[in-house]
């Protein structure tokens, strides 16, 4: 009896064993499983905010690119779309990628689309944003202030200035703090239509505008149209103004003003916008140009190597220029000497990167200034653009880092954006105004990416 009991608690326990074992394995199961869904939820959600980071990268690099157009090389203008992609690397050291997409509109907020993928995760942002462009030469003249950092975090934000009055131009003038923008003569702007035929066909406007990032003295010039100056303006009392003048600082003395005068302006960008990233464009005209097609007399290689193309004209010298691109290290042009433009035509000026023009020179004889651009590229100098004696100049010239000097009785047909600007002498200035329309897509020209509004769309895309 005793051992039947025995055996029947023995089965029992065997039982219990087996049950307390199942229970707790089917426990362990359930953690375990708990354990590896908390830790793919985990891996998931770090994924998730990762794919978020890489779309941010992705608009801001957009936006870097669309602030300077010439980089989008894959833009295609028919179809008004850009695509392109971009793997990257994250802080912690993985890898991530991003694809942009971009719709613009000229006329109005242009879509940009962003997916930015880490690991298994896709996150999808859409942008409305303005992006319209602001030419670089929209002033008959402009002093840059050469050398100098524009970069995002000293223009793009509304503290520009930080107070009325004291605008951050104290490296825009020179050691002495002289204007980088000098007039000493009977200087003269005024404009023109080149659509509507040559200057002297028709009536003078009232666009020649000129500006400065730092100090102006006008001396006795007459201006037909506004001025704006980043520092103080002066000038002889027989100056005139046929506009409005905007300053960051103070008028010293008294000038005739036919316009509105507004004195410690705060500008929320500079007035001289000369931030272009050249770097692509010239490096595709360093591989890809028109130079073979300019005649042998017309090259000066005094080294004898070659290595530099030196375009000189002088005498009686007549050379034509079919449209396409030229890249060059000096122009120099004297006598009685002419450059005919054929077509569009664009000139990179590299290295010593020099403008000379003398004598009775005409460089363009058309005087449609938007069919000829000439930049002046130089990573280690400043580079020089002289006009002098009856030369005359018909061009979109943007010389950001060089010394422009302009005297004698020499005429300009078109814009100069530069370094600084000396003018000695009795020139003139006769902006191009077609110029603002036919060159809003050059590589000087700076979109603001300005977002309106923004969304994030489900992983089917956006609707």
């Amino acid at each position: 009896m005793l051992r039947r009991i025995m055996k029947k608690e023995e089965g029992f326990a065997i039982v219990g064993a087996i049950v307390i074992t199942a229970v707790l394995s089917l426990g362990a199961a359930v953690l375990m499983s708990r354990s590896t869904d908390e830790a793919s939820k985990a891996e998931n959600a770090v994924e998730n905010a990762q794919s978020l980071y890489v779309a941010e990268m992705g608009v801001a690099y957009a936006r870097n690119i669309l602030r300077r157009w010439d980089n989008w090389y894959s833009w295609d203008p028919q179809l008004n779309t850009f695509a392109q992609s971009q793997d990257v690397t994250l802080p912690n050291g993985e890898a991530g990628s991003f694809n942009v997409g971009l719709t613009y509109n000229p006329n109005g907020n242009s879509t940009l689309t962003v997916a930015g993928t880490y690991g298994e995760e896709t996150r999808l942002l859409e942008l409305e944003i303005d992006s319209q462009f602001d030419p670089v030469f929209v002033k008959s003249l402009c002093a840059c202030g050469g050398d100098r950092d524009h970069d995002d975090d000293h223009h793009d934000d509304d503290d520009y200035h930080e107070e009325p009055g004291h605008n951050d131009n104290s490296d825009h003038n020179d050691a002495d703090g002289d204007p980088i923008f000098e007039i000493n003569g009977n200087f003269a702007t005024d404009s023109y239509n080149s659509q509507d035929g040559g200057y002297a066909a028709q009536t003078p406007g009232s666009m020649g505008d000129i500006g400065s990032v730092g100090n102006i003295d006008l001396g006795r010039a007459t201006i037909n149209g506004n001025v704006d100056a980043e520092g103080e303006l002066s000038g002889n009392p027989n100056a005139t103004v046929n506009g409005d003048v905007t300053l960051g600082r103070t008028l010293q003395n008294s000038i005739n003003i036919n316009g509105v005068l507004t004195e410690n302006n705060i500008f929320n960008k500079p007035v001289c916008d000369c931030n272009a990233d050249l770097s692509y464009a010239v490096s595709n005209a360093q591989i890809d140009n028109n130079n073979a097609s300019i005649p042998a007399w017309a090259l000066d290689d005094e080294d004898g190597e070659d290595e530099w193309v030196e375009l000189e004209l002088k005498g009686n010298e007549v050379l034509t220029l079919d449209s396409g691109v030229y890249y060059l290290e000096e122009l120099e042009m004297m006598g009685n000497s002419k450059l005919v433009i054929n077509g569009e035509v664009i000139i990179y000026l590299y290295d010593d990167a020099e403008l000379e023009l003398d004598g009775n020179a005409i460089l363009n004889t058309d005087d449609n200034a938007s069919n000829l651009r000439i930049y002046l590229y130089n990573e280690h100098d400043e580079g020089e653009v002289e006009i002098s004696g009856n030369a005359a100049l018909s061009a979109a010239v943007y010389a950001p880092n060089a010394e422009i000097e302009i005297s004698g009785n020499a005429t300009i047909y078109g814009a100069v954006a530069g370094g600084t600007i000396k003018i000695n002498g009795n020139p003139d200035v006769h902006y191009d105004e077609d110029i603002r329309t036919k060159l809003s897509d050059t590589p000087t020209d700076e979109a603001e990416m300005m977002v309106q509004q923004w969304h994030e769309c489900p992983p089917g895309g956006c609707v």
